[in-house]
């Protein structure tokens, strides 16, 4: 039984609120994103709204990881593993072309705010040095892959502003230069 993209798409929006909410099972979102962009999506605008979605559940569940950052006495790995999911597959050339026009802005704010949580992180009686450094190090290398993120969502906004910006350059009514080719002396 083949569903079509509106059914999904509702449901798929269903886990995303989940997986921005810090719940849920990341791996099965990124799943169903990732089906849905490569076999059900049809228009550019669909594929655009399920990048757009995705984005906001990833912002959320890592927005929701900063806040606790300043009170955080345990590290587990399986919180990073998450958020590298689910920012993962915003990056991947394919979904490039299809994030909103303030996506790196957006990955950009995010990432200041867990830079700045990192930081800041004091090491407290509660707080073993094990954790401390792990904290520290791991949301670090975190941060990195997030200005990475941002760069490349960045390049693919400039890259869609500057075509664009090509195709819409013509002048209406005015004939086309049409340049002869020259084939070093040749005759085609």
């Amino acid at each position: 039984m083949s569903e079509n993209y509106v059914s999904l798409s509702k449901e798929f929006n269903q886990t995303a609120q989940a997986i921005g909410a810090g719940e849920g099972n990341w791996q099965m979102a990124v799943a169903k994103f990732t089906l849905l962009m490569r076999h059900k999506a049809q228009t550019p605008e669909q594929k655009q709204e399920l990048c757009a979605t995705m984005l906001d559940a990833a912002i959320s569940r890592l927005e929701k990881v900063v806040e606790k950052i300043p009170q955080m006495d345990n590290f587990t790995a399986s919180t990073l593993e998450a958020l590298y999911g689910v920012f993962r597959p915003l990056a991947d050339p394919e979904n490039l072309p299809h994030m909103p026009k303030d996506a790196s802005q957006r990955l950009a704010d995010v990432t200041l705010d867990l830079v700045r949580a990192v930081e800041t992180y004091q090491k407290t009686q509660s707080v073993l040095l094990e954790v401390y450094n792990n904290v520290r190090k791991y949301y670090t290398e975190f941060s990195f892959f997030m200005l990475e993120t941002a760069q490349a969502v960045k390049m693919a906004e400039e890259d869609r502003s500057a075509r664009a910006e090509t195709q819409s350059d013509l002048t209406l009514g005015k004939s086309p230069t049409i340049k002869p080719r020259h084939h070093g002396g040749k005759n085609p």
